[in-house]
């Protein structure tokens, strides 16, 4: 028997068996969509809502992080954030909130800007860390005042 078919016939049905550390299935992707929709808040920076869909993932919880962030071309703004509250990676989609601060001296106006959000997710599964990751970004419109 030649060496490579040895080595196929010896490979493929571990790794079948043991599996692909960090490969996950279709089903542990995480989507994202931002709101077309974001106000102005107290301070010059701005709100918008994320619908996450994660998980659900295998193994034991590791971390989760969800961040923001957002610039305006008119005014120079750019803003950075997290999303609120922290996210769960369970298979249903869920609603945040990105409260995001200006980075820069400019704030931003009403209008268009464009706003982005990313999620990550790690869970453990033996001795191995698996992770899943998600990144949208899109045109928002820019309205007055939040309430509150």
């Amino acid at each position: 028997m030649p060496i490579r078919r040895a080595v196929v016939l010896f490979l493929v049905p571990l790794v079948l068996v043991v599996g692909i550390p960090g490969a996950l299935g279709a089903q542990d992707a995480i989507s994202i969509r931002i709101d077309k929709h974001a106000r102005l808040t107290t301070g010059g920076g701005i709100a918008f809502t994320v619908h996450v869909r994660c998980g659900p993932l295998p193994g034991t919880e590791d971390f989760r992080e969800g961040l923001a962030g957002a610039s305006q071309a008119r005014t120079g703004a750019e803003a950075e954030g997290g999303l609120s509250p922290d996210v769960v990676c369970d298979g249903a989609e869920r609603s945040y909130t990105a409260a995001l601060s200006p980075i820069t001296e400019a704030v931003f106006r009403p209008g268009p800007a464009v706003a982005r959000a990313s999620v990550i997710a790690c869970n453990t599964v033996g001795d191995e860390q698996v992770c899943i990751q998600a990144t949208a970004q899109r045109r928002v419109i820019i309205t007055g005042l939040l309430a509150g």
